[in-house]
């Protein structure tokens, strides 16, 4: 399908600042971004920190919850499994898998891995329904350069 728009104060996804600049894209229902960190995110040399490791892999999940459900959601729990560094310089791919959904709750997973397919890193986690986020001010920080008007249509249905 495309590009997905980028949220303008989002660390991870923000084309602006300081921070990963991460593109997320779907394709057939599915979230993913290839990325490549600098090193400046290292935690140790040549290693990324856990710390962003996580963020990448919760912003795919989020992504993959909003595109499932087209409702905003947010992190209530995290599971994360660091099976290999992942290494700054290096190309990776974030996927993302919805679940399910349950008693107001969203069950989601995401990975990381390299170009050979060997997986880094992966978590589980719980989503809640969002309550009482401004749609207005969420939809005036989302960039849509390079998005398709297919895409950008659908999302801002979603969030009337």
């Amino acid at each position: 399908m495309g590009l997905l728009p980028r949220f303008r104060d989002c660390f991870f996804c923000s084309p602006d600042g300081e921070g990963l600049k991460m593109q997320m894209q779907i394709e057939d229902e599915t979230v993913f971004a290839t990325f490549t960190l600098d090193h400046k995110f290292q935690g140790y040399s040549n290693i990324a920190h856990a710390g962003i490791v996580t963020g990448i892999l919760d912003e795919t999940m989020w992504w993959t919850v909003f595109i499932k459900t087209r409702q905003l959601w947010m992190t209530r729990k995290m599971e994360i499994e660091l099976l290999r560094p992942v290494f700054c310089g290096h190309v990776y791919r974030v996927e993302g898998r919805f679940i399910g959904q349950h008693d107001g709750n969203v069950d989601v997973s995401a990975a990381i891995q390299d170009l050979d397919g060997r997986v880094a890193a992966r978590t589980t986690g719980l989503f809640r329904l969002g309550r009482n986020i401004p749609r207005d001010a969420f939809i005036e920080k989302l960039d849509f350069l390079d998005v398709s008007s297919e895409i950008r249509e659908m999302l801002l249905a979603a969030l009337q």
